[in-house]
């Protein structure tokens, strides 16, 4: 038996369906910022929208990701080959989950560890983008998760498309056309197997941990910031002061 040599998850021998997705804008908490997925004859879909910063502060996100537990195995490739289409120079992030957190009393999900890898968009058409696994880097409500354990290939439950602000550096409309998410065992993408092994449970939601992450990673960055600054000013102050007694003397 040939091996299978890569897995269209998305696109490809899987077309695109607008329905396995849904919406995890940074609007639940307050923010403005929009995004959809939009599907065209399954050969392609759209992800674009509009990150607001300015009523967060600085901070945003807008982001799909796909419905319900699914099961994905992908064990035995390497990494996913993003095969993109028109795009607008930014950046963007894709996730993987291979736990769903559970949730609070209040109904809302409990933040999770979440697996990330950044991308940029070409403006100049066709592109492939390839993301080894070992780019993929755990994080949980929005820091560096050093000590999580590793990611579990055989069982990816969600997957996710986000825009964000990357601390206000980037913000307004976006849009980007993905023309297949592939698993694959080499970053040339041979041959797209075979449907994929997984089922969706109906009653998913909306992770709500996903979207406290954008928050508290801006927030922990803005009080770094101004605690250097802090720093930077004290220690400008004290220089001066000791230049002007030291000229005394």
């Amino acid at each position: 038996m040939q091996k299978q040599t890569s897995l269209d998850l998305f696109g490809g021998d899987r077309p695109w369906d607008a329905s396995l997705w849904e919406t995890t804008d940074d609007r639940v908490r307050g923010g403005s910022s929009v995004s959809h997925l939009t599907v065209h004859d399954g050969k392609a879909a759209r992800f674009h929208g509009t990150l607001d910063t300015s009523t967060l502060g600085g901070a945003g996100f807008a982001s799909q990701q796909t419905r319900g537990t699914n099961h994905w195995d992908l064990s035995r490739y390497e990494g996913l080959l993003l095969r993109l289409g028109e795009g607008d120079g930014k950046r963007y992030v894709i996730t993987l989950k291979d736990e769903i957190p559970g949730r609070r009393p209040d109904g809302r999900m409990e933040s999770g560890v979440s697996w990330e890898a950044e991308f940029t968009s070409s403006e100049a058409g066709a592109t492939e983008v390839w993301l080894p696994w070992g780019q993929f880097k755990a994080t949980y409500r929005g820091r560096p998760k050093d000590d999580a354990k590793p990611l579990d290939t055989a069982d990816v439950k969600r997957v996710g498309l986000m825009m964000r602000s990357f601390f206000d550096s980037q913000h307004g409309d976006f849009a980007i056309t993905l023309r297949s998410i592939t698993a694959t065992s080499s970053s040339s993408g041979q041959d797209a197997g075979a449907a994929c092994d997984h089922h969706a449970n109906e009653s998913g939601q909306d992770d709500d941990g996903d979207e406290e992450d954008e928050l508290a990673r801006y927030k922990q960055d803005a009080r770094t910031r101004r605690h250097s600054s802090t720093e930077a000013r004290q220690t400008g102050a004290t220089s001066w002061w000791r230049g002007v007694f030291c000229g005394l003397l």
